[in-house]
């Protein structure tokens, strides 16, 4: 029979510390050998769980993921992506400076299984937490456009790798904080403050099993640490990157950010980084995505916004409703076009003040976004020609590809 659980704040699925699941952690545990103390706790998804950890041995705080056991076969997808990006990627690009980096991995038995702990570099927040606090729920115009170059330059090194990261979202995206990595652990926790836990218990009383965490932890608001401008970005979670000629069947991008080839089912190439791109550039330029659903009968229909479909992907998209018994849409439902939405919620009426482009800017930058979500895959303009292009050139900063 199932047991349930109080628990004191919303957190990840608890049901999934269980035999192949999760790995209860708890502060102050110590892991490899005692290398690694566990000090805060960042995050958390589907597959694993998050930690802010002290090294040791370097005496520097790292990020470390610690996946389910059932996620953590010998040859991890992810391990084999960084390792590759680091003997084999060209690391004199500067797009290098703008990736996670592995600096150590090792596995770790629990009472749910072998768990695979990647250790990387610490990062700052998610660009989705930064975002929510700005007004309009946008940067001013300086910031977006360095940080829309910093992503340009992180996809054009990973696909000069031969890499596809395969899920740039604004999660996947954190500030950089490289000050943070060399506090001690006292200053660690005056800046963070200690980690708030809530006990947890079991509804019929008795004792929380082994398989199970005795309290949760927090997050550590990483959002507060931000002081000044942002200098920085990391494009971070490799878990579904694949190499450039070994995709994967299935696009596991989240739908408001996915290409139409993923919600289609058409093979996936190198693309799926641009439209993705697309798609997190407006929203942190704009403050609002192009397109957004939970899921395809919410998001085809949208695509007008963008243009028509050829008659090829409407076809695959009516055998996909049918197939899946989904509640039908209307295909001349009148959606704005891509500029019309960028102009109207830019100089929407609350903007007094936030303005930093001119209209003519805005038009410049609506036909750059459009140049990488171009319905058509092989038509969405490479990271390194928009690095080129004239919404970014025509600012004070100056892009330098030192390839």
């Amino acid at each position: 029979m199932k047991q349930e659980y109080i628990l004191h704040f919303p957190a990840e699925n608890f049901d999934e510390y269980r035999t192949g699941g999760y790995h209860p952690i708890h502060l102050g545990d110590y892991m490899h050998d005692g290398r690694y103390e566990i000090l805060h706790r960042l995050g958390a998804g589907p597959s694993s769980t998050v930690w802010l950890a002290r090294d040791n041995s370097l005496q520097i705080n790292v990020c470390m993921k610690v996946l389910t056991a059932d996620r953590s076969q010998e040859q991890s997808k992810e391990v084999k992506t960084l390792e590759h990006l680091q003997q084999c990627g060209r690391r004199s690009h500067p797009g290098a400076d703008y990736t996670s980096t592995l600096l150590n991995y090792f596995y770790h038995d629990g009472p749910n299984g072998r768990h695979l702990c990647l250790v990387l570099n610490l990062g700052g927040p998610q660009l989705s937490d930064v975002l929510d606090k700005q007004p309009l729920s946008r940067f001013r115009g300086d910031t977006a456009r360095r940080i829309t170059r910093q992503l340009l330059l992180a996809v054009d090194y990973l696909h000069c790798s031969g890499i596809v990261h395969g899920d740039i979202y604004t999660y996947n995206i954190v500030i950089q904080m490289p000050e943070l990595e060399r506090l001690s652990k006292e200053q660690i926790m005056q800046v963070l403050g200690k980690p708030h836990i809530g006990d947890v218990k079991r509804v019929d009383g008795q004792p929380i099993p082994a398989c199970k965490p005795r309290y949760q932890v927090m997050l550590a608001d990483l959002v507060k640490c931000i002081r000044g401008n942002i200098k920085s970005i990391q494009l971070i979670d490799f878990g579904e990157a694949f190499f450039i000629g070994s995709p994967p069947p299935r696009c596991a991008i989240p739908v408001s950010f996915c290409p139409p080839e993923g919600l289609l089912r058409f093979p996936l190439t190198k693309a799926v980084d641009l439209w993705s791109l697309g798609c997190v550039i407006m929203s942190l330029t704009v403050g609002t995505l192009p397109i957004i659903g939970f899921d395809i009968t919410e998001v085809y229909p949208q695509y007008k916004v963008i243009g028509n479909l050829s008659p090829e992907w409407v076809s695959r998209a009516l055998d996909i409703f049918v197939s899946e018994n989904a509640k039908p849409f209307e295909l001349g439902s009148p959606f704005p076009l891509l500029e019309e939405v960028i102009h109207s919620r830019y100089f929407c009426e609350s903007s007094d003040g936030l303005l930093d482009f001119t209209e003519a800017q805005m038009k410049t930058f609506a036909s750059f976004v459009r140049k990488l979500m171009d319905l058509e895959p092989s038509k969405r303009g490479e990271a390194c020609e928009m690095l080129r292009d004239p919404w970014l050139v025509g600012s004070a900063e100056v892009i330098s590809l030192r390839l």
